[in-house]
């Protein structure tokens, strides 16, 4: 079933080959995004083959894909992934990129002809490459200092004459940088705040010269003179922390552009603004509590409302400018979405890059033929080729619309037509129409014990689930539900003491335990994992510093059964260790981690 939503409120049943669709008066000839099931469409793949290094934070697809089907990919931890033919697959970008954090893309509006790309580091800052990712080199004049962690990018759309673009940075002196050479330097534009998470400007920014800047802050700042003065926009954000900005390709008239928030008391969300950010509403029905990571739009947003929203709990799509959202996770292997891209022309393909899984592809089933608004026949004539039937279609609107959680894929009968001399048409059998929407939540379970390594007498106390508790034995193992990507921020386990052996299980469906220990020194401290079998090869272990929750200080992925490495502590403070695994948890087999202070 395909969903037309406009703006006129009469409607109108059509059937196109036999298959009921929506629409609105007379608003027949708009893209629409068909989400009836076709062989090999409306699902996830993934779309990993070269990329060595899981961690894709950032994509960009070049404005010319539907010829050259190019797609880059920016890892944490390793280099930049360059596919040319769609992400069937992929190979490492060029030399030159001295600092393999890549936390940002953009490509040249006129990619075709200038090839040249954009990449923001963490503490590297900007690489610049103009032949197509092939060699990288470093071009950080005039920022604050060369390691400075670049956040955002983006690009004026009339890069290829004014040479534009703007740095969102985070730490030190940052905030939003500018650059009217390309890159060759940069100067401070009004910093409005040391951490900018995400920057958009306005598809007409050659005329109206806005841009807006999402910040740690719980503000969203807005220039309309490129970034020379800022003002701040908060009315009805409640969020602490703007992850993402998109604007409307038609914002220009319609002054619309949404936010995607992390908060951490459980309610992030989205909200959307349509005075060009004056005030915002919350727009959250059908999305969990989970952090808005990205944010894309439809190229066709004004006429097909539709958008996309990456988060820690997987991807969601509305087709109804954020009224109502729906997850779209079927086939989906990773749900900690940190990227999102969209092909600009039909057929439309979505690209996720997920922290710990690569990249996955959503290929949209082509729209259907155009349907004729003509429903009726005058002519008096008999036809002589089509039988007559013993039944005809009734447009009725009688079924209700409902959603359900589990649908079911039946085959709708397609009726067989034939032309009469009146406008009445009538059957026996109607078909359901129902928007569907499947929900594919995350449930996470564990247990855990801890081993001392001198036998000790085995206390009865169960630990409870309290901010920051403290492990206690337990006689026996233990499972314990919470809500996905709580507990990394809020609820780790801990606190971890030197030299201790800690046992635990990963209860099945399970995806991640996180844990704490406070030093206050700066020595280093050793890790120690041994695994089972079933996580070999498919379980990463990281270590996260004091407000640098979104990036590991070290670590990786484990493919042996014992893993040891030393981590640097750069200042005293609570540190978050993360066990993660994208392979299956039995719930039998337990692990051991042990972290010695040094």
């Amino acid at each position: 079933m395909k969903l037309l939503w406009l703006s006129t409120s009469i409607l109108v049943l059509l059937t196109v080959a036999g298959y009921p669709t929506l629409a609105r008066n007379n608003d027949l000839e708009l893209e629409t995004w068909n989400l009836e099931r076709t062989a090999g469409d409306n699902v996830w793949a993934q779309c990993s083959q070269g990329i060595y290094v899981p961690n894709v934070l950032a994509l960009a697809l070049s404005p010319g894909y539907a010829t050259d089907h190019t797609v880059f990919a920016g890892t944490w931890g390793g280099p930049i992934f360059k596919s040319i033919n769609g992400g069937a697959s992929w190979s490492p970008a060029g030399t030159g990129l001295t600092r393999p954090y890549v936390e940002s893309l953009a490509l040249s509006p006129s990619y075709a002809t200038d090839h040249t790309i954009f990449a923001g580091t963490d503490r590297g800052g900007v690489f610049k490459s103009t032949d197509g990712g092939i060699s990288w080199y470093a071009t950080n004049t005039g920022l604050s200092y060369e390691y400075l962690g670049i956040l955002a990018l983006v690009l004026s759309p009339d890069y290829a004459t004014d040479r534009t673009l703007f740095a969102g940075t985070q730490g030190g002196s940052g905030g939003v940088f500018k650059s009217t050479d390309g890159g060759a330097s940069w100067s401070a534009a009004n910093t409005v705040s040391p951490f900018i998470y995400t920057l958009a400007l306005s598809p007409g920014y050659a005329t109206d010269h806005t841009l807006f800047a999402g910040t740690h802050s719980g503000n969203v700042f807005k220039s309309t003179d490129s970034g020379a003065f800022w003002s701040t926009l908060n009315v009805g954000l409640t969020n602490q922390y703007i992850f993402a900005l998109a604007l409307s390709p038609g914002y220009a008239t319609d002054h619309t552009l949404f936010a995607g928030t992390f908060s951490r008391e459980g309610d992030s969300g989205i909200f959307k603004s349509t005075d060009g950010g004056e005030s915002w509403s919350a727009v959250n029905t059908g999305l969990t509590s989970c952090d808005v990571r990205t944010l894309v739009l439809s190229p066709a947003y004004t006429s097909d409302y539709t958008l996309f929203a990456g988060t820690g709990c997987g991807v969601f799509k509305s087709t109804d400018g954020g009224a109502y959202w729906s997850a779209m996770n079927e086939g989906l292997g990773n749900l900690d979405i940190r990227s999102l891209a969209l092909t600009p022309t039909l057929p439309r393909i979505l690209f996720a890059g997920t922290y710990g899984g690569g990249v996955w592809q959503y290929t949209f089933a082509p729209p259907r033929p155009t349907p004729t608004a003509t429903a009726t026949d005058t002519s008096t004539a008999t036809p002589t080729t089509t039988p007559t039937p013993t039944d005809t279609p009734t447009l009725t609107r009688t079924p209700t619309l409902t959603r359900t959680s589990t649908p079911t894929d039946t085959p709708m009968p397609t009726p067989t037509r034939t032309r009469t001399p009146t406008s009445t048409l009538t059957s026996t059998s109607t078909p359901t129409l129902a928007i569907r929407y499947a929900y594919l939540p995350l449930i996470m379970r564990r247990y855990v014990i801890w081993v001392p390594d001198t036998p000790t007498p085995t206390p009865t106390a169960t630990p409870s689930r309290t901010p920051a508790p403290t492990i206690t034995a337990t006689p026996t193992p233990w499972c314990d539900t919470y809500e996905p990507n709580n507990d990394r921020y809020t609820n780790p386990w801990g606190p971890l003491q030197s030299a201790q052996t800690y046992q635990a299980k990963l209860c099945t469906g399970d995806a991640e335990d996180n844990y704490f220990f406070d030093v206050g020194t700066t020595n280093p401290v050793q890790l120690r994992l041994q695994l089972p079998g079933s996580l070999v090869g498919n379980t990463s272990i990281w270590l996260y510093a004091p407000g640098e929750l979104e990036h590991p200080r070290c670590g990786g992925w484990v493919n042996t059964s014992e893993y040891t490495t030393t981590c640097s502590i750069p200042e005293p403070g609570r540190y978050i260790i993360r066990l993660y695994t994208d392979g299956v948890a039995d719930g039998v087999n337990p692990y051991t981690l042990r972290a010695t202070f040094q």
